[in-house]
């Protein structure tokens, strides 16, 4: 059986794409139909850099967030990490939990069981939490958008709340001291709770320079997170999985 083979009509866009990036025009053509018909969006599609990352302050809840943190670090007031049992709330909270005891924080770690205490901020969850910790500043990874009431009633005992999530709300928005979701704001990034977690971490490395402490240590377990909770792998997901990738390699964690 003959195969007849035909091709497509390559614009001037994809001729000087593909000069500018020496692809073939095929490849080319492949970009632009992706969206990457910018020359600079196709290299950092091909090149990541972490340079390119933006700012996390960027994100709406961080500098609340930060500054909320740093209160707590300062006054000696006791952190709890109340993380989802997957691979994204566990990463989540270990990476939190290792730059925050970099700060000297005081700061314990909690994850529900699954089988009896469910998923996300569960009655039987937060009222175990709270009895075993007894915190000051409750922060949620990987959960708390759905779960306003909950979040209520964690206040109501003088508890101060920071949510980092990236689910969507169901109903009313948490009302709480700080609540990282880009789903909730003007942005259209798609993270992983790991890859908002790591976001937080850098801003508080930028606000609180600590020698000796690499973030890019912990891009391994980022990419982990990100790979595992399978959010698009485009724009700063791309970068921090590369790069994370690359990290894996020589890992620092066992």
């Amino acid at each position: 059986m003959s195969h007849l083979w035909t091709f497509p009509q390559f614009s001037i866009e994809h001729l000087e794409l593909a000069r500018g990036l020496d692809l073939l025009p095929a490849f080319a053509a492949v970009l632009a139909d992706a969206g990457l018909s910018d020359p600079e969006r196709a290299r950092q599609f091909f090149q990541p850099r972490l340079r390119d990352l933006r700012d996390p302050f960027q994100l709406e809840g961080v500098s609340s967030a930060v500054d909320r943190i740093f209160r707590a670090v300062d006054q000696r007031q006791k952190i709890v990490l109340y993380g989802d049992y997957d691979v994204d709330g566990v990463v989540s909270v270990a990476i939190l939990h290792r730059i925050l005891r970099c700060f000297s924080a005081d700061v314990r770690n909690f994850l529900p069981r699954r089988i009896d205490e469910g998923y996300g901020l569960s009655k039987e969850g937060v009222s175990r939490c709270l009895a075993t910790h007894n915190p000051v500043l409750f922060i949620a990874l990987d959960c708390g958008t759905t779960s306003a009431e909950r979040i209520r009633e964690i206040n109501s005992f003088g508890i101060d709340v920071i949510v980092v999530d990236h689910h969507e709300t169901k109903s009313e928005r948490p009302s709480c001291c700080a609540l990282i979701n880009p789903k909730l704001g003007l942005s259209d990034h798609y993270f992983c709770s790991a890859g908002l977690t790591f976001k937080l971490c850098h801003a508080l490395l930028k606000t609180r320079r600590l020698p000796g402490v690499n973030l890019k240590s912990y891009l391994d377990l980022v990419a982990l997170a990100t790979v595992s909770d399978l959010v698009p792998l485009i724009d700063e997901n791309r970068i921090l999985v590369q790069h994370g990738l690359r990290q894996l390699e020589h890992t620092d964690w066992i």
